[in-house]
Parts: C-alpha cells; sequence; structure tokens
C-alpha cells in the first residue's frame, strides 16, 4: 500500500504478512481492506475474503473472513453498503464454461454460501466494476 500523494522512491507499507497470498484486492467506503487469499500449490484458486481494518499493516489480523471458495480467476469488489462481489470461473475454461458472480452480505462471516449467485455467460470480469 502506498499512501495517498506518495511519488519517486517511496517505500509501500506491508499489509498482509506470508500467510497469505493476494490475489485480488478491493477497499469499502470506510477504508477497510479486502483481499482474496491466493489458494495453494496444489489448489491455486482462492479460498477465502480477508478483512483487514483501514490503516492495517503487516500481521494484523482480520477483522473478518468468509470462507468457502474455491472461486476460479476472481475479480473483487465492495459495494458502498459493504456488500461483496467476487467473480470467478466455475470450469477449466472460462470461455465454454461459463462464470459466476457471488455476492456475499455486509455482514457474512465465517463458511458461508454467497447470499446470491449470479450465472453469466463467458468473460463476467472483463466488464466487472461497481459504482
Amino acid at each position: 500500500m502506498y499512501p495517498a500523494g506518495s511519488s519517486g522512491n517511496f517505500a509501500p507499507t506491508l499489509i498482509t504478512s506470508p500467510q497469505y497470498t493476494p490475489n485480488a484486492v478491493a477497499l469499502d467506503a470506510n477504508g477497510n481492506i479486502y483481499f482474496l487469499n491466493g489458494g495453494t500449490p496444489t489448489g491455486p484458486f482462492p479460498t477465502a475474503i480477508y478483512e483487514l481494518a483501514a490503516g492495517a499493516t503487516s500481521g494484523a489480523a482480520p477483522i473478518r473472513s468468509i470462507t468457502g471458495g474455491p472461486w476460479g480467476y476472481p475479480y473483487l469488489q465492495v459495494d458502498p453498503g459493504g456488500n461483496i462481489f467476487v467473480s470467478g470461473d466455475y470450469g477449466a475454461d472460462s470461455f465454454t464454461s461459463g462464470e459466476d458472480i457471488y455476492v456475499f452480505g455486509a455482514t457474512a462471516s465465517g463458511k458461508v454460501a454467497p447470499e446470491s449467485t449470479l450465472q453469466t455467460y463467458r468473460s463476467a470480469e472483463a466488464c466487472f466494476y461497481l459504482k
């Protein structure tokens, strides 16, 4: 993470630690940091969403986690209401199997299923952007 206004040779603030492999990152309206944990060598797809408090630095414990993946090649967004959207393919080839957008509510925590799943065709992540 780089503070606003950083330029030149500026050292970043480390916000994760070795037990995490961030795959996608998003911020909510309060500056809390969300990231997808990047899986393992035998299962490379992310299996958890972690939320860190705004301003967290290396070694900070997540204030919330959502488990239950894996999610394919994901993209992550948090809307102004705190709902979390994860996009990823659910098959070996997203061009033939389609993709899903998983929606988790603002209070989702633990090993839970998405509150809703939007099934799409082809590349959901190509147009994945929330206002």
